[in-house]
């Protein structure tokens, strides 16, 4: 079956700034400085880098995060991973290499605990990283 959430890639030649919020996947190859919030799947590359916040459904981590994380699924941090920030999460993988530096909760239930995506939850992402 195909999937049927758009792929957005922001390659590394790119410099975003700003808030990102969309409905489908997100590859980050370049760099986002902003909060991101997304119903898919986000990817942060080897060479990406991202200041800001983020909520998505799941998140693969290969290269560095300065914010608060909220994935609804699976965090995956690969060995290139940095994450400065708290993480909350319902489940998590960290292979051999990968960093982070915060606190992290894990909870059962968090697969309710993003029902819809709005500009609250950019208001609320800005004061966490105040």
């Amino acid at each position: 079956m195909q999937d049927r959430n758009p792929i957005t890639i922001i390659d590394e030649n790119s410099i975003i700034r700003g808030n990102l919020q969309c409905n489908g996947h997100l590859k980050i190859n370049g760099r986002v400085t902003g909060n991101i919030i997304t119903s898919g799947r986000v990817v942060i590359g080897v060479n990406g880098f991202v200041e800001g916040s983020i909520i998505a459904q799941e998140l693969e981590v290969m290269g560095e995060v300065i914010g608060n994380v909220l994935v609804k699924d699976l965090l995956t941090l690969k060995p290139t991973a940095r994450i400065l920030g708290d993480i909350q999460i319902t489940y998590l993988i960290i292979e051999k290499g990968a960093k982070h530096v915060g606190g992290c909760k894990m909870e059962l239930d968090m697969a309710n605990a993003i029902p819809e995506y709005s500009t609250k939850e950019f208001r609320l992402l800005s004061s966490i990283q105040g």
